[in-house]
């Protein structure tokens, strides 16, 4: 017996989970709600969510993160698309208008139409590993700015410039040598970074 799903689309936000539910009903009003980006109410709605509920969702980086985790407790299917693909898609069925709750429709019906696999569930020592990574790669910009605003730079400026380039030098090894203590704390994960480095051109930040 084939099994239909119902692809419950949610726009994500800071502050907020736009929803579309094309069935509707069930223990909710309506097709089209919102409710905040808390840890209790999308403990909430994951709670009045049918076992043959799948959630498409685009990748929007931590935002994301409390409902994923709320639909993980739940038992909960989910999938997280790719914001391009999202964004062609919308283009080809004709979502010409962009707010967020036909953002949500529109996450619903690319569900229905591409049936994605379900994401696996959140891996914790993985998001800190990718937190950690994002922080190293913000530094490492930051130092970039500051170093090309010397070009020109002369007196007070050009020291103040320098003290921040060496602090910022100094915060990358700090935070490179946080992710090495971090791997092997994870023999899982350090066993990946080794093996991945086995690759021509892959080195220990790829």
């Amino acid at each position: 017996m084939t099994i239909h799903l119902n692809y419950v689309g949610c726009d994500i936000s800071k502050t907020h989970l736009d929803l579309f539910d094309p069935q509707g009903g069930r223990k909710r009003a309506g097709k089209a709600w919102r409710v905040a980006n808390t840890h209790a109410s999308a403990a909430g709605f994951a709670s009045t969510l049918a076992p043959d509920c799948h959630v498409i969702l685009e990748a929007t980086g931590r935002y994301d993160q409390l409902l994923r985790k709320a639909l993980d407790a739940a038992g909960i299917a989910y999938s997280r698309i790719n914001p391009t693909k999202a964004r062609r898609f919308a283009e080809a069925a004709g979502y010409h208008a962009k707010t967020d709750r036909l953002d949500a429709q529109m996450l619903s019906e690319y569900g229905q139409r591409f049936e994605p696999e379900a994401a696996l569930p959140i891996d914790d020592a993985r998001e800190t590993l990718t937190g950690l990574r994002l922080r190293r790669d913000q530094l490492v910009e930051a130092r970039a700015c500051e170093k090309g605003r010397r070009d020109g730079a002369t007196g007070v400026t050009l020291t103040s410039l320098d003290d921040h380039i060496a602090f910022l030098d100094a915060a990358i090894v700090a935070i490179e040598d946080e992710i090495k203590a971090f791997l092997k704390t994870y023999p899982t994960l350090g066993d990946d970074h080794k093996r991945l480095q086995s690759a021509p051109g892959v080195g220990p930040v790829t």
